[in-house]
């Protein structure tokens, strides 16, 4: 999946790239980009003559009765894909676990369900696609105004003594605790307070505008720094607008049958062009490329009963968040999930539950297989649809499958519940049975 960076690339593509895929000059400009986002944004203390020594700090803690945080820090580096093209990003991320006592940090996002909702809503208005990426997101936050939180200087700020020196914070940056959920409430407080948007009572992410009382225009889901929705040409000119003079925002109008990257998951919309009619939701790009079997020893495969050792349980629990993250989009492997979880966890896991885990790794990746009359068989890749509902009153009643073995194949032996077995019309509305 790796392209020629002479030709545009698609956010998604940066799964494939790492920091160290990246030109010198590429990885000096993202430091500097990294520097100079605390200066701009007043993210700390931007005079340097007022960077103090941990000396220094202990003695204010003395005189002042009050503990001076002093966070260690790191750089936080990445390949990423702007505007087409291939760039690096570096943020200088404080140790945010040194600090002892935080506000609240619990930083909601949008819930799976909201976006499926927003999407069968938006194809069904027909309404036209957004996202927006908020640069700089936890630097635009506003002050955090705690005064005992210091962050030593990067190494590219080192002084000739050789001593290093820290900068007062004066917002919550990235890697520290309250840096999500500060950010959250700033955005929550210009959304709500300065735009006069609704936040929705079933989730803290799901925001609307209204054209007049109960006329819903626009409706968008917050995902951190990033955020996508639907809402009529004359609503989202005002919201871009309107983000635009409070926030570094980078704004697109998603095209149909466009593939779009949002919340680790890919959508696409269509009205019949792709072979149906309203969403299809995957992750094929993620299963591509983040997705892999668990590379064993010469020999390990013929010792299924062995007991699997510290660094294979490693490999294993770090597989299974994988398989967590795709079955999103893959349900079939519920099943194999759920009993994989278990096994990982109890010290008989065998070298056998490694070989169940690269089965269902294989499958994923490989597609699941289809018998073609005509074409003969041919790979199914996982997907979801979700189709794009007319505007009508027809009721009707779901029947699905509570969930027994069957004889298929691909389900042998397997608990497959969410089987729908028959869709019964309803012609009035009747109590709820």
């Amino acid at each position: 999946l790796k392209q020629e960076e002479s030709k545009e690339m698609r956010d998604i593509d940066a799964y494939a790239y790492t920091w160290d895929d990246l030109e010198p000059s590429k990885q000096q400009d993202a430091i500097t980009i990294g520097i100079k986002d605390y200066d701009d944004h007043l993210a700390w203390d931007p005079n340097p003559n007022h960077a103090k020594t941990s000396w220094e700090l202990d003695e204010i803690s003395h005189q002042m009765g009050i503990q001076q945080v002093k966070f260690q820090g790191h750089w936080v580096k990445k390949a990423k894909v702007d505007k087409g093209n291939l760039k690096g990003r570096a943020r200088w991320t404080p140790h945010g676990f040194q600090e002892a006592s935080p506000s609240p940090v619990e930083s909601p996002t949008v819930s799976q369900l909201s976006l499926r909702v927003l999407h069968v809503l938006g194809t069904q208005n027909r309404w036209k696609k957004f996202s927006f990426d908020l640069g700089s997101a936890f630097f635009t936050s506003d002050d955090c105004k705690k005064e005992h939180l210091w962050v030593r200087e990067p190494p590219e700020l080192m002084r000739d003594d050789g001593v290093p020196r820290y900068r007062q914070l004066w917002k919550s940056v990235p890697g520290t605790k309250a840096g999500p959920r500060d950010f959250y409430d700033s955005l929550y407080n210009y959304l709500v307070k300065s735009m006069g948007m609704e936040r929705s009572k079933s989730d803290k992410c799901l925001f609307l505008s209204e054209s007049a009382p109960g006329e819903v225009n626009l409706f968008c889901g917050i995902h951190v720094d990033d955020g996508c929705g639907f809402g009529t040409d004359e609503a989202i000119d005002k919201f871009q607008k309107d983000l635009e003079a409070r926030f570094k925002v980078k704004f697109k109008i998603i095209l149909i049958d466009t593939v779009h990257e949002f919340a680790g998951l890919e959508w696409l919309e269509s009205y019949g062009q792709s072979g149906f009619d309203g969403v299809r939701i995957t992750q094929h790009a993620y299963i591509e490329i983040k997705l892999h079997e668990i590379e064993l020893e010469k020999g390990r495969k013929k010792q299924r009963e062995r007991t699997i050792s510290q660094e294979e349980r490693g490999m294993l629990r770090s597989g299974l968040g994988s398989l967590r993250w795709v079955h999103r989009t893959v349900t079939e492997i519920g099943y194999d999930l759920n009993r994989l979880s278990t096994w990982s966890s109890m010290e008989t896991c065998t070298v056998d539950q490694l070989l169940r885990f690269n089965k269902v790794v294989r499958q994923v990746k490989t597609g699941y297989r289809e018998h073609d009359s005509v074409k003969g068989t041919k790979p199914i890749f996982p997907s979801i649809i979700l189709p794009r509902l007319q505007k009508t009153s027809l009721k009707c009643t779901l029947i699905v499958d509570a969930g027994e073995p069957t004889d298929d194949a691909l389900y042998r032996g397997k608990w497959h519940g969410g089987l729908a077995l028959s869709l019964i019309h309803i012609s009035e509305p009747t109590r709820p049975e």
